[in-house]
Formats: structure tokens, sequence, C-alpha cells
């Protein structure tokens, strides 16, 4: 029978006494001892091991982006769309994700995609308005609102 962590750690201590150990070191016995042996992470003589396994709740998810202008369907877990959403929308995450940690095709394609389009703008040169050119823009959409 598997015991706990607690009770490793006390009998430890109970022998060695916790007064002639630092708490460094206390602190590093606690560290490498798992809490509690968990459900089917020991495997114990025989077949006792339970037929299920934990598997993520993937999901698909359509997420619009700018510079593909369309929308991307990655497969992934609430929590890993919960942090593309918090590292600012779908272009930033693609382009700080190291390659390495891209694991599908679809996700190494779209990299890829934005990539090209960001070299293509700083190619082309990012050209901003004029304020002549800005008050025409406005004019005609207010013509337009007003129709």
């Amino acid at each position: 029978m598997a015991q706990r962590s607690p009770a490793i750690y006390k009998r430890i201590v109970r022998k060695v006494g916790s007064d002639l150990l630092p708490a460094e070191v206390l602190g590093s016995l606690k560290k490498p001892l798992p809490e509690t042996t968990g459900h089917n992470k020991e495997v114990t003589s025989g077949s006792s091991k339970s037929s299920k396994i934990w598997k993520p709740s993937l999901q698909l998810k359509r997420l619009f982006n700018y510079i593909h202008d369309e929308n991307i369907q990655p497969k992934g877990s609430i929590y890993s769309i919960r942090c593309v959403d918090k590292m600012g929308r779908t272009t930033k995450y693609q382009i700080e994700t190291p390659y390495d940690n891209v694991e599908t095709g679809k996700g190494g394609l779209w990299r890829g995609k934005v990539e090209r389009m960001y070299v293509q703008l700083k190619r082309g040169g990012v050209r901003f308005l004029s304020p002549e050119e800005e008050n025409k823009i406005k004019k005609t959409s207010t013509k337009l609102k007003k129709v």
C-alpha cells in the first residue's frame, strides 16, 4: 500500500529531528514527495488500474483574424483559448509562440501567413493619411449617413 507524502515526511522528521535540519532542507524534502499517489499515476502489480484516462475537453472555436481576413478555427481547451484572448488575440499569440511549440500543421500554416503579411507590410511601408484626406473621408461618410 502506498503511503502519502505527509506520513513519509513526518516519519523522516521523527527519525532525524526537525531541530537538526535547517528549514531549506525540510522544504526540499517536501517538494519531491507527491501529496497523494493519484488516480492512474502508480501502476500496481496486477490489473487494478482503471480503464478511464483523463483527456482535455477540446473544442473548435471560431476566432476572427484580421491578417487572414477570415475566421480561423483552432482546436483547443477552454483554458488555451482564454490564454490566446488574454495575450491579445490570435495574431500576437501566433507570432510570440515559438515554432517548436506549434504542434499542428494548421498552426504552422497560420503563423507562416502572419509572418508573410508582416514582411509585406514592412516592404511596402505604412502610410498614414494626411489631415486633408481624413477630412474628405469624414465628409463623404457624413453624406452617406444622411442618405
